[in-house]
């Protein structure tokens, strides 16, 4: 077997990286990462496993340093700008390979240290025991809705009595102040005005480490019409809230949201969560995420979690004793999430 680096995925054929990794998820599909690539929100480097003209495991990363945490250079795996697995392989020797792989690759962009994030328990149990030296960590939850309802009126049906009257109250104030719900997949026509409501939400949370850049827009244009959407929440033509959709037959994910803060009482970030939900049971979608933070509210609303775990590693011996420690420590005090 042949490991090779690449920095882009056109380098890879599309069909090679389906037959590997499946198309059911759109943040871990080829088009994703071109998508990405041609954002210049990341720079990405491939490390792929080979044999003959088969690929056999990859893994995607790219040089990430931490806003609240380590100020260092960290090699880092994970979907891009997703909340999914960006390590590949199917037994302990290919991961043992690509783990050598990464090795190589950290000292070629000279970073400190090793983050595999956004790993299931699964991915976890299945991995860990190859890659030694690593601590691992909780990460922030993803959030879901199994939609086994009937329709939008069955699944308000589902929720507690208070949630169920909060959740009519939003949708009837929204009809009375004439707030329009659109759905599109013209990222060319609208990405000015996304672009702008998210910068709105990014800057009310200090941090823009997933602002799109209107370059994100123009390559999911060409990239991902088959596979995304936005929602827009507009009343009179003024646009109020907006979410960024991923979908396969089977799956929605609500992402990059952006709200006015000068209309935050016409309630459009709530009108989101629950348009979303009636479009995803009206389509017949077995599944639908809405992302990390606001817990309480989610839960509300029926939304179950995911749980998500990283694994940390230094490439400095004597530094990843210490790391291990501080791991060790932050548990024994309850703390299970690094701020990454």
């Amino acid at each position: 077997m042949e490991i090779r680096h690449t920095k882009t995925i056109n380098e890879i054929l599309e069909s090679q990286w389906r037959n590997l990794v499946g198309d059911c998820n759109v943040e871990q599909s080829y088009r994703w990462y071109q998508v990405v690539e041609e954002s210049k929100m990341r720079n990405m480097r491939y490390c792929t496993l080979w044999e003959g003209k088969t690929l056999r495991a990859a893994v995607c990363c790219h040089v990430h340093i931490p806003e609240t945490f380590f100020t260092i250079p960290f090699l880092t795996a994970g979907s891009p700008l997703g909340l999914s697995s960006s390590f590949f392989s199917k037994s302990p020797e290919e991961t043992i390979l690509l783990m050598a792989g990464l090795d190589e690759l950290s000292r070629d962009v000279k970073a400190k240290g090793f983050l595999l994030l956004d790993q299931t328990l699964d991915d976890l149990q299945r991995i860990k025991p190859q890659l030694k030296g690593f601590s691992h960590f909780s990460m922030l939850p993803n959030t879901f809705i199994d939609l086994n309802f009937a329709d939008f009126e069955d699944y308000l049906n589902s929720l507690e009595g208070k949630a169920r009257r909060s959740v009519r109250v939003t949708l009837n104030r929204g009809r009375r102040l004439k707030v329009e719900t659109i759905v599109t997949n013209d990222f060319e026509r609208w990405k000015e005005t996304a672009h702008q409501l998210q910068e709105y939400t990014c800057k009310e949370h200090h941090t823009f480490i997933s602002y799109l850049t209107e370059e994100f827009y123009s390559a999911a244009e060409h990239h991902l019409k088959e596979n995304a959407e936005l929602m827009l929440c507009l009343k009179e033509e003024i646009p109020l809230a907006f979410a960024f959709v991923l979908t396969t037959p089977d799956t929605v994910q609500y992402k990059f949201s952006g709200i006015d803060p000068r209309y935050r009482d016409h309630q459009a970030y709530f009108l989101l969560y629950y348009e979303g939900i009636r479009r995803a049971i009206q389509q017949k979608k077995k599944r639908i995420y809405f992302g990390t933070t606001s817990y309480d509210f989610k839960e509300k609303i029926g939304c179950r979690r995911e749980d998500h775990y990283g694994m940390v590693k230094m490439t400095s011996p004597v530094i990843n004793a210490g790391l291990r420690s501080f791991v060790a420590l932050l548990r024994g005090l309850g703390i299970k999430e690094l701020p990454l």
